[in-house]
């Protein structure tokens, strides 16, 4: 009998709320997802670290930080992901309720993230300047 493969869940640059967060996501969409968990612990992860979103087409999406350690994670091919992640029925689009938002440039934000940069978006005519780079301003509580 052979191991089973770790999940990417267990990469020690997740924090355990990053961990619980995919494992929950990954079982409200009825389980078997690994792909979605990892993609719901990086939203989480990101948040954590003060940004809007996970770029999922960016190399960087694949670095975790805490504090002066960084740690890369093998991520699945990006199209092929990002295909199997907006058939997800816990995944939407751009003003739909679901619990993770992926736009068409690959963003994925967790919701409560997408609807803030929406209202400071809306708030009025320089508030798109709140953040100084795009997807680099706190996601607030």
């Amino acid at each position: 009998m052979s191991a089973a493969a770790p999940s990417p869940l267990d990469h020690p640059g997740f924090r355990e709320i990053d961990r619980q967060f995919g494992a929950f996501i990954e079982r409200l969409a009825g389980g078997g997802q690994p792909h979605l968990a990892l993609a719901s612990a990086l939203a989480s992860c990101r948040s954590g670290e003060g940004a809007l979103f996970v770029d999922l087409r960016s190399p960087e999406a694949g670095v975790l930080r805490r504090g002066a350690d960084s740690f890369a994670l093998d991520l699945p091919e990006r199209e092929s992901w990002m295909t199997a992640l907006r058939s997800s029925p816990v995944v939407g689009t751009p003003g739909e309720f679901k619990p993770l938002i992926l736009d068409a440039s690959g963003r994925l934000y967790l919701h409560r993230c997408w609807e803030q940069e929406q209202q400071l978006l809306a708030s009025g005519p320089g508030r798109e300047t709140y953040a100084v780079e795009p997807g680099k301003s706190q996601c607030l509580e």
